[in-house]
């Protein structure tokens, strides 16, 4: 070939300069590279979360067919609500086993906790929950789903930023602890799973991270 030597340089020119672009390549888990910058959906979304409160949340869904109106069900429930405080960045857990429910006694108004420890849910505290949850707005649909089969625990984060390895440091955690639990629930019925906008971010991260690999 007359123009070999000319040939195999400008492909090896062309490969370094491909390759020096690798080091550009990098994955983001924000839902805001979605959106320019000035669209009004997410500055008026992004004003919401900066004068009340972010939505960056794992969600624990604790499954049970045959309903989740169950001492059984109201343990795991409140052992996972207490545990999830202990998990970092987390600012609030909302679930069944910390509902601040109100009741009238004669002139006094009562406000607790919806029930207590794990050993004193009894029939009477279970037959309690299953009362309120099925009559308050706040906690049908919400925090227990219309067919009674699912309740949720939401634990809110305060993340320093979506850098994904800060994403996936979250989800490592949270997967840690409910592997924990799901062993010891082998058999009861009872399941355990994970949602949330976090969990979808880490989703993009890890999705992102698997094309890079192809690409590279």
């Amino acid at each position: 070939m007359r123009y070999r030597a000319l040939v195999i340089g400008f492909w090896a020119v062309f490969s370094v300069l491909a390759g020096a672009g690798l080091t550009q390549l990098r994955f983001d888990a924000d839902y805001r590279v979605f959106f320019d910058d000035d669209n009004p959906q997410l500055r008026a979304y992004d004003k919401i979360q900066g004068k009340y409160t972010t939505d960056d949340a794992v969600i624990i869904a604790v499954k049970r067919d045959q309903g989740v109106f169950h001492p059984q069900v109201l343990r795991v429930v409140k052992t996972l609500t207490e545990a999830a405080w202990t998990l970092s960045h987390v600012s609030r857990v909302d679930s069944l086993a910390n509902y601040m429910h109100s009741k009238a006694d004669g002139d006094a108004l009562i406000v607790q906790e919806l029930f207590g420890e794990t050993e004193k849910i009894t029939g009477d505290v279970v037959k309690n929950v299953r009362q309120v949850a099925t009559s308050e707005a706040m906690v049908q649909g919400n925090l227990v789903s219309a067919d009674a089969t699912l309740t949720l625990i939401r634990i809110v984060y305060r993340l320093p930023s979506t850098d994904p390895e800060i994403l996936l440091n979250v989800k490592a955690e949270v997967v840690r602890h409910l592997e924990e639990h799901r062993q010891k629930l082998k058999g009861t019925g009872i399941e355990l799973h994970l949602s949330g906008n976090i969990i979808a971010g880490i989703a993009f991260a890890e999705a992102s991270q698997a094309d890079m690999v192809k690409l590279i």
